[in-house]
């Protein structure tokens, strides 16, 4: 039985390891297919799919920890097989945004979306405190417990939510989704490869069409800084440790302090700032979002920097405060970048922001870890150095939201900044009418 068990121990983060990765490169390589999916046959159709994927690979995973006698353990490796179905927890989350863009307004939007981020932080929060207690009594209770909230949380958003798709009517200032979404005349084909080359072409017509609206360009190369340095979260505690020589135990009660400081801004300073930038300010909901996206990126910007340079532990804990206020700033920034495609582009819109952030996600890896072995080999306040890219990298999402100009109506156009926006949209809409 020990040996059975040792062999257990020594196999076991093999396949944790490669598993993460394989769904990290998953989740990469289908979000942008599936968002585009969404837009042309329906969320709930696609939902669905998403749904059935993640089923079947959580399903497998069980079955091969279940029974290990009649699994190796590193048949978990094949797992994230099963998420190409749907394309896993990140298409379904975008399909449901998508599926709330569709029916609420700008001027809600941000408020629904915060309310929905929300709901993740407070399971950040909850979960392992949760997962934890259980597990003294079995370790499969909080497993199974986990898989059966999703299943049934799952099966009653399928059964309750409506096609919103249609409810939407079709832009006509912004990009041409029924242009962009169809088919070239190469699908006609009968041959699968001609028909895998079409169904590609659609993909990359859908993702230039979006880079070359300027405002979308900027915003997802804001989303690419930003994930960078959220991944770079992960590094804190390592820091802190080795900076100040906070024990583990005390370095993560501090940090713990952000996810709670992150929902009181998601669930009561953003709708509260938006009621009083509407109401009092006079803004427009875009320029709401606009300013306030701006807002969060400078105090992610400011508790990241001063993070780095903080001599003693009350900086420490300011800096934290500081950057868990700017957390909002993904959020917001979803809802802004809604605003600047058609309504029925928001499957499309979203699955780009999530690819960005995946690609994001995937640099930030080496990127830290080559810079803090870099820093600890200096010593000093050169430890510190992921932490100024880290902060570089927020300056530079700072600077792409301040750039942005918000599209107005084209008898309202005054200066030449916005003429020009207006006709980097027209210009990407004549570009997909010629390529398809």
């Amino acid at each position: 039985m020990n040996a059975r068990q040792s062999d257990i121990d020594t196999d076991t983060p093999i396949p944790t390891a490669d598993k993460l990765q394989a769904n990290e490169h998953t989740h990469f390589l289908l979000v942008f297919p599936y968002g585009v999916l969404a837009d042309r046959i329906g969320r709930k159709k696609v939902l669905l799919l998403s749904v059935l994927g993640i089923v079947l690979c959580d399903t497998f995973k069980h079955l091969v920890t279940w029974q290990p006698d009649y699994f190796p353990l590193r048949a978990i490796w094949l797992a994230p097989l099963f998420r190409l179905l749907g394309g896993g927890d990140a298409v379904a989350a975008t399909v449901v945004l998508a599926a709330l863009a569709d029916v609420y307004t700008e001027q809600d939007r941000t408020i629904v979306f915060a309310r929905v981020a929300s709901m993740a932080t407070v399971c950040e929060l909850f979960s392992p405190l949760i997962g934890s207690a259980l597990m003294l009594k079995n370790s499969w209770i909080p497993v199974l417990l986990g898989f059966t909230v999703f299943l049934v949380g799952a099966l009653v958003t399928l059964g309750l939510l409506p096609e919103t798709l249609a409810r939407k009517s079709h832009s006509e200032d912004a990009l041409d989704a029924r242009i962009l979404l169809k088919p070239p005349s190469s699908f006609d084909l009968r041959t699968l490869g001609d028909r895998i080359v079409a169904t590609l072409s659609v993909f990359q017509q859908s993702l230039v069409s979006l880079l070359a609206v300027k405002n979308v360009g900027l915003l997802l190369f804001g989303f690419l800084a930003a994930t960078v340095g959220t991944v770079a979260a992960g590094f804190e505690l390592q820091y802190v440790h080795k900076r100040f020589g906070w024990s583990y135990p005390y370095a993560n009660s501090i940090l713990s302090i952000r996810p709670s400081i992150t929902l009181v801004v998601l669930l009561i300073l953003v709708p509260l700032v938006s009621k009083i930038l509407m109401e009092r300010f006079k803004l427009s909901s875009t320029q709401k979002d606009l300013f306030l996206a701006r807002v969060s990126a400078a105090l992610l910007s400011a508790g990241t920097l001063l993070l780095s340079v903080s001599e003693t532990s009350s900086l420490v804990i300011l800096s934290f405060v500081i950057f868990a206020l700017g957390n909002a700033f993904t959020t917001i920034g979803k809802s802004l970048l809604t605003t600047f495609g058609p309504p029925e582009m928001a499957g499309t819109l979203l699955s780009a922001m999530n690819l960005s952030a995946s690609f994001g996600a995937v640099i930030a890896g080496p990127i830290i870890a080559v810079t803090f072995d870099w820093g600890l080999k200096q010593g000093g306040i050169c430890v510190g150095a992921p932490l100024f890219i880290v902060t570089l990298l927020y300056v530079l999402t700072l600077s792409s939201v301040c750039v942005l100009r918000i599209p107005v109506e084209s008898e309202d156009i005054d200066d030449d900044g916005d003429k020009d926006d207006e006709q980097d949209q027209q210009e990407a809409q004549v570009m997909l009418s010629t390529t398809t």
